[in-house]
């Protein structure tokens, strides 16, 4: 059971609400300096880069025996490893912008988090419904 706003056209397929939301956010970051944008787009990146290899180790830990459409040829200790370098420079990157972009960015993640909480609690979706595992499960 997809959220409203989660739903696709029954025409083409695509998310259309998720589409013209992003389309207004777009049109609000239209008129800022690209070095902003840029700086912007780094900071998000960074964040989306530790949280993949959070979930990386997480998983192998976790979930060892999942289905993957590809696994990495390491221990887990030496994914572990591999993962600080990457991380520590995404954290070096997030620490080392302009306050505007931390103050932009501590507002993006909260109201991510925010739409995060709403899904699971409002509209009553479970944390496995929000992953796309299906393809895996084939």
């Amino acid at each position: 059971p997809c959220p409203r706003f989660a739903t696709t056209s029954v025409r083409y397929g695509t998310p259309h609400v998720a589409i013209l939301a992003n389309a207004v956010a777009m049109m609000c970051v239209l008129f800022l300096p690209f070095a902003a944008l840029a700086e912007g787009e780094m900071w998000f990146y960074s964040v989306s880069t530790i949280m993949k290899f959070a979930a990386l180790c997480q998983l192998r830990r976790m979930e060892p025996d999942r289905p993957r459409p590809y696994k990495i040829p390491m221990t887990d200790m030496a994914v572990n490893y591999y993962c600080i370098i990457p991380t520590g420079l995404c954290v070096v990157m997030l620490v080392v912008v302009k306050m505007d972009t931390l103050i932009i960015g501590a507002i993006g993640l909260t109201i991510a988090t925010v739409a995060y909480w709403i899904s699971l609690r409002v509209v009553g979706l479970s944390k496995g419904s929000l992953i796309a595992f299906d393809v895996l499960d084939t």
